[in-house]
């Protein structure tokens, strides 16, 4: 009696494995492979969302033990201090941006490798960008408090 495609097919399958040379093993550590993608960004989600708990549980204590003592509490209202957030991400990306600029050149010349070219310029051109922020940071820190 003939097989049905359907039983051939089957068998192709089950004996390709046996065929090409493919050990258990192998399907195996693909299978963990899959295993730690699906499970690094689990984790790395409930760890931050842990930190951000106890952040917010410890400056409420903080809070309520400066209450209890009579002290101010201003300090951790955030309204109230000075932000220069989005000047500091404006440097820093300049920063970056320019450290991808000077990498390319330097990649294509074969003065660096292609990773160590690029790495190396964003790292020095943003850590440059964020003294930049800094020290403008300052001189604005320094003329508010003149003013006032």
């Amino acid at each position: 009696m003939a097989k049905p495609n359907l039983m051939i097919l089957i068998e192709a399958c089950c004996n390709h494995d046996r065929m090409t040379g493919v050990k258990d093993t192998e399907h195996k550590k693909i299978k963990m492979e899959g295993v730690i993608v699906v499970f690094i960004p689990i984790v790395s989600v409930a760890v931050i969302g842990v930190l951000l708990i106890f952040y917010r549980k410890y400056t409420n204590d903080e809070r309520m033990a400066l209450i209890e003592k009579g002290a101010d509490a201003k300090i951790f209202n955030l309204a109230s201090q000075r932000s220069y957030g989005p000047l500091r991400f404006a440097f820093l990306m300049i920063g970056l941006g320019v450290g991808l600029l000077i990498g390319a050149p330097l990649e294509e010349a074969r003065i660096m490798e292609e990773g160590v070219s690029y790495a190396s310029m964003i790292l020095i051109f943003g850590g440059i960008g964020l003294y930049y922020s800094h020290i403008l940071e300052s001189k604005k820190r320094k003329d508010e408090d003149k003013v006032e």
